[in-house]
This record gives structure tokens, C-alpha cells and sequence, in this order.
């Protein structure tokens, strides 16, 4: 039988980088279409009226277990595209593309200088 073990975490221990890749920290906002930073892991909140058109880059190997998670606020079939770049286990590595409805999210996690795709919802992968 297992055995359940706690710890108590003092206030203050997490970093801003910690509290971003564990996906805790504020979101950062994406107000206009450009590039996602690819060395800032944590939570993109999409909040452009109108399609945003995004892009995201590779991520470097140093960053191997960075995690992304990008959310729509908006209705709108905002895409990203990351060529050759994502792993979605389904052969699909070039785009993201979101349904126009609130909510839709991607998460990302960097891998060998590659995304690999651990949920979506609503997104399509192409």
C-alpha cells in the first residue's frame, strides 16, 4: 500500500519562472497578432478583437519540460502557426487553429526543440 507524504511549502519559495511553468503565474496577454516568446513558459490569454495570427518559434533544448498554455478570450478562429514544429501524435505539426468561441486553449510542452501537444480543446491540429 502506498503511503502519502506532504510537505509544507513556505510562502515565497516559487519564483516567477517556477509559478509560470507550473502555469500558476498571471496570464500574459496576447492583445495583436506577432510571436509568442518561446522562453517565457506560463499562460497566454488571447484577448485581440478580431483573428489573431500568431507564430511560435522553436524551443531551445535548454528548455526541455517548458510548458505553454495559450486560451482564447475571444470568438474568433485565432491561429498559430509553429511549422514542423508541433508533436501531436497524429502527424499534425504546423497549426493550431482555434474554434470562434471562448475557451478554446492549446498546451504546449517544449521537447527537443519541438512543442509537443498535451491537450486541446477546441483547437484544431493541422
Amino acid at each position: 500500500m502506498a503511503t502519502q507524504q506532504t510537505q509544507s511549502v513556505q510562502e515565497g519559495a516559487f519564483t516567477l519562472r517556477t509559478k509560470q511553468q507550473a502555469l500558476l503565474a498571471d496570464f500574459n496577454v496576447l492583445s495583436a497578432s506577432g510571436a509568442i516568446p518561446v522562453n517565457v513558459p506560463g499562460r497566454y490569454l488571447i484577448t485581440k478583437a478580431g483573428v489573431a495570427a500568431l507564430t511560435l518559434a522553436a524551443p531551445a533544448t535548454a528548455d526541455d519540460g517548458m510548458r505553454l498554455q495559450i486560451i482564447s478570450n475571444t470568438a474568433n478562429a485565432h491561429t498559430i502557426t509553429a511549422t514542423g514544429l508541433y508533436q501531436d501524435g497524429a502527424g499534425h505539426v504546423n497549426l493550431a487553429t482555434f474554434a470562434a468561441q471562448i475557451g478554446a486553449s492549446l498546451t504546449l510542452m517544449a521537447l527537443g526543440g519541438k512543442w509537443f501537444v498535451l491537450g486541446t480543446q477546441g483547437v484544431t491540429m493541422s
